[in-house]
């Protein structure tokens, strides 16, 4: 059973008793608000707590009157990489990936494929806090009555508030409001510049370990298959430890039909029986997702005899043809299962198929595939992504690192799984290891968090700031009766074009592999 149709279960389970709940007004004696399966758990406590930290009303003023210009910087730069996605969309018409998926737009741990439950829970939990307590300081500072603060529920946390008292709010000063409503962007932006300073700082205590080798896929229905070997690192083949490729063909060169491999994956050890193939074309070990290969409907396993009119007899003949192609370039893919058409993607300047074609004696004799991790190279890259702040790229780097990668080896999401097997610290263990992987979600979520709010669109905090915004600056030129006008064209507007666009983000990439 799909996993998708339990959480779809849970969730159903959860909205019934919620409205149980509700109807018996239970939920409302604990000062719980459902709409629908939302739940707005307030709490009036905290009020002591608010007015000791707001004593300090000229630093917190000064404090979110430098959030302003950040807030309108952030405004502008996530309105220019929406606008940016449009127009990508409207003239290359991308096909759909896990980045189209409404689940991975939010950023919800559990939810979102990309980050990590654990991590991802304390980062939210943080950027929650430290946002929303901001709002309600700065009310405090302003004079604003904070009614009540609290968590936003949907099964899990999804957001925090603070809730002012909205006729105060809005009958304060421009300048006021706004002040109120930077405040948490201003915190969020200031908590990820102080966990990333130590995540780049903690990099330098973080060395690769010796062993490097990694499986990267395992051929389906061979003896690594079914001998139950997964992806990871490689530690020992024969009791023997390898620390690269060269020593893992060594051990396997004379290693005959039939013979028993013991072969050492992370901490787990597994007993492979070897076997010898003699492959007339070339065997597909693998195949890329979402590559033209996987679409016309390759798969592992199959024989490439030919090519157009070339006879592919192995690795060699398969890559003298890809080097002569081009991008868009179509091809006929004759097999031992058929003939495929398709036009090849776009890698390097050349075409590109998207199978994995490795002719070495792991994938011949176990059916794995293997690469030599670069571990010197990605820690490297890692640390430099501070020194490339002072271009576009890098804070795009930046912001999309977990998701799109952008080093050439894929997302990074801390140091878990095949990362954690691959470094270790200097000192520390694994605590070490733990909150540096903290740090970087902290941050990361903290600044993604800050950015989406800056957005100009209502109910965001941004969407105010922009209406505040937009009409000081018309009443230097307009008349007062048609600013508010104007302003509410503009701040609809503009709420229409960024949902557009999100939406668009969405759905678009399937409604062009409709047509």
């Amino acid at each position: 059973m799909n996993v998708w149709w339990y959480v779809l279960a849970v969730f159903v389970s959860y909205w019934t008793i919620v409205k149980e709940l509700s109807r018996r007004g239970v939920l409302e004696r604990y000062g719980i608000t459902a709409h629908g399966p939302l739940l707005m758990i307030r709490t009036e406590r905290g009020q002591h707590l608010l007015e000791k930290l707001a004593i300090h009303r000229r630093f917190w003023k000064l404090y979110a009157e430098f959030g302003i210009p950040l807030m309108i910087i952030g405004m502008l730069c996530m309105t220019l990489i929406l606008i940016s996605f449009d127009i990508i969309f409207f003239t290359t018409h991308p096909q759909p990936t896990a980045l189209n998926e409404p689940r991975n737009i939010l950023l919800i741990p559990g939810v979102n494929e990309f980050i990590p439950l654990g991590y991802g829970l304390i980062a939210l939990f943080i950027t929650l806090v430290v946002h929303e307590v901001s709002h309600a300081v700065l009310c405090k500072v302003e004079g604003i009555k904070v009614k009540s603060m609290g968590l936003l529920l949907l099964l899990v946390p999804i957001g925090g508030f603070a809730e002012p008292d909205e006729d105060e709010l809005f009958s304060a000063k421009r300048r006021e409001r706004m002040r109120v409503l930077t405040a948490g962007v201003m915190s969020n932006f200031v908590i990820a510049l102080i966990t990333f300073t130590l995540f780049f700082a903690m990099l330098h205590g973080i060395s690769p370990t010796n062993h490097n080798v990694v499986i990267v896929g395992v051929e389906e229905g061979s003896p690594a298959d079914l001998a139950g070997v997964n992806i990871g690192v490689v530690k020992e083949v024969n009791g023997v430890e390898v620390y690269s490729l060269s020593d893992v063909y060594s051990l396997l060169e004379n290693v005959q039909e039939g013979e028993n491999v013991r072969i050492r994956v992370d901490d787990m050890e597994s007993v492979v029986v070897a076997r010898e193939e003699h492959v007339n074309g070339m065997k597909v070990r693998g195949v890329v997702d979402g590559a033209p290969a996987q679409k016309a409907g390759i798969k592992s396993g199959m024989i490439i005899k030919k090519i157009d009119n070339k006879e592919i007899r192995g690795v060699e003949d398969f890559r003298d043809f890809m080097n002569c192609t081009k991008p868009g370039q179509k091809v006929k893919v004759i097999t031992d299962r058929g003939m495929f058409e398709f036009k090849l993607a776009s890698a390097d300047g050349k075409g590109f198929m998207g199978v994995y074609v490795q002719d070495d004696v792991a994938a011949r004799k176990l059916g794995l595939l293997l690469m030599e991790f670069p571990a010197d190279s990605y820690l490297s890259l890692l640390k430099s992504i501070p020194h490339q702040l002072d271009t576009l790229g890098g804070w795009l780097l930046l912001i999309t690192l977990p998701i799109l990668g952008g080093l050439g080896l894929g997302g990074f999401t801390g140091f878990t799984g095949l990362l954690n097997e691959l470094y270790e610290p200097i000192m520390g263990g694994k605590l070490y290891m733990w909150i540096t992987s903290a740090l970087f979600w902290t941050g990361w979520i903290n600044f993604n968090v800050g950015l989406f709010n800056c957005l100009p669109a209502v109910p965001l905090d941004g969407g105010h700031v922009f209406r505040d915004s937009v009409a000081t600056l018309l009443e230097r030129f307009v008349c007062r009766e048609r600013v508010e006008r104007m302003v509410e064209f503009l701040a609809l507007m503009f709420a229409y074009i960024i949902f557009g666009s999100i939406v668009l983000m969405i759905v678009g990439p399937y409604v062009n592999l409709m047509k």
